[in-house]
């Protein structure tokens, strides 16, 4: 550091001059030194910041990957579960057998399958329970050539929903069992014989069936199946009231659900 003299600056003036400017340059020494330090600790500081928000990203993301990658696997065996139960009761619900040490059955096929794919307390139209499940497709024992196809699939945030196409044909058993009270027409009456006119009718239905999925178990919790049984029996009886009048003490509901 430059400091200015005056002419006839004593010696021991120059002295102290000196030693003022080194304790000048040493206290700006130490001030540089001072706001570096600070700055490198500043540096580090916003360094360790960053590394933390880092660590805090990359957590977030790690858990969205797990939990994405998890609700496809759940999404997976849901549809899975979906297509699997739609083909185990393609044909209906088969006859059980009372006789034990046989072979096992389609009806213990598809018991078995309930019981494994859906919760203890799964929720149907007809109740709780996978043997709530069984009894809810006992009425299709009462037609001839069930057949339930799967025409496409949709996920709804954590379900599925399959839309169907069931056909199914009328028998005089299908009458007696669904229809009990079309059987009562006397002879000589004036009303309608649907009964007669619907024996023999092959209908097809559109409906849908309702999946959801339960993570904890990894098990269906509900099920809920509906077919369109109006549109069908309305081309064959021709007239909403006769449709109605079908229906009003009938076994079985318009949305192809037991009462």
């Amino acid at each position: 550091m430059n400091i200015p003299l005056k002419q006839g600056t004593s010696y021991e003036e120059i002295t102290q001059l000196i030693r003022l400017g080194h304790e000048i340059q040493r206290k700006q020494c130490g001030e540089n030194q001072r706001r570096f330090r600070q700055r490198q600790n500043d540096w580090i500081l916003d360094m360790e910041i960053s590394t933390q928000k880092l660590h805090a990203e990359i957590y977030a993301l790690e858990l969205r990957r797990s939990r994405v990658a998890a609700a496809v696997i759940n999404a997976n065996k849901l549809w899975n579960v979906a297509v699997r139960y739609l083909e185990v009761f393609r044909g209906g619900l088969a006859p059980s057998s009372n006789f034990t040490g046989k072979p096992a059955t389609q009806f213990d096929k598809q018991l078995e399958f309930v019981q494994t794919a859906m919760t203890p307390n799964v929720v149907c139209y007809a109740g709780y329970g996978p043997e709530v499940i069984m009894r809810s497709w006992r009425f299709s024992q009462s037609f001839d050539e069930v057949n339930v196809e799967i025409e496409k699939l949709e996920e709804v945030n954590n379900a599925v929903v399959a839309f169907t196409k069931t056909s199914v044909t009328f028998t005089s058993q299908t009458i007696r069992t669904l229809f009990p009270h079309l059987c009562c027409t006397t002879r000589g009456s004036t009303s309608p014989n649907w009964g007669n006119k619907l024996v023999g009718q092959r209908i097809v239905m559109r409906g849908s069936t309702y999946f959801e999925w339960d993570g904890g178990s990894s098990r269906v919790s509900r099920v809920m199946t509906h077919s369109d049984m109006m549109t069908p029996m309305l081309r064959i009886l021709g007239s909403l009231e006769a449709v109605d009048r079908v229906f009003e003490s009938a076994r079985i509901c318009p949305n192809f659900q037991m009462r």
